[in-house]
């Protein structure tokens, strides 16, 4: 009963947990790109043969959560632009964008668009300030 973040049986997008309950990044049966467990029921910390951050693939091709050569954790992008899942330099995490203006998993003090609660604590797609679309929660966790 783990939440994650992919899509469910009708290709919608939302929070919801896989088969397995288990949370991680990956892919499920339909090629749908979400949190969620790979086929062996591993949650990706990983690396790629090419220490690119973000999304990758271990040696048995499955995608989850990687850390690049700064020991950075999750979807951000590498050198080439990818998108990936990380921490910004403050720590944060949330739905974002990096210094290139490319998306990732990151939210800051700095009002980056991701994953972030609001007053009311409920979880939703919702905006800041500034009117960018987030993922967030509130006090009453709805």
């Amino acid at each position: 009963n783990n939440v994650s973040l992919c899509t469910n049986i009708h290709n919608n997008v939302s929070l919801c947990t896989n088969k397995h309950n288990n949370a991680g990044l990956c892919t499920n049966k339909h090629n749908n790109v979400g949190l969620c467990t790979n086929k062996h029921n591993n949650v990706g910390l990983c690396t790629n043969k090419h220490n690119n951050v973000g999304l990758c693939t271990n040696k048995h091709n499955n995608v989850g959560l990687c850390t690049n050569k700064h020991n950075n954790v999750g979807l951000c992008t590498n050198k080439h632009n990818n998108v990936g899942l990380c921490t910004n330099k403050h720590n944060n995490v949330n739905l974002g964008t990096n210094k290139n203006n490319n998306v990732g998993l990151c939210t800051n003090k700095h009002n980056n668009v991701g994953l972030c609660t609001n007053k009311h604590n409920n979880v939703s797609l919702c905006t800041n300030k500034h009117n960018n679309v987030s993922l967030c929660t509130n006090k009453h966790n709805n």
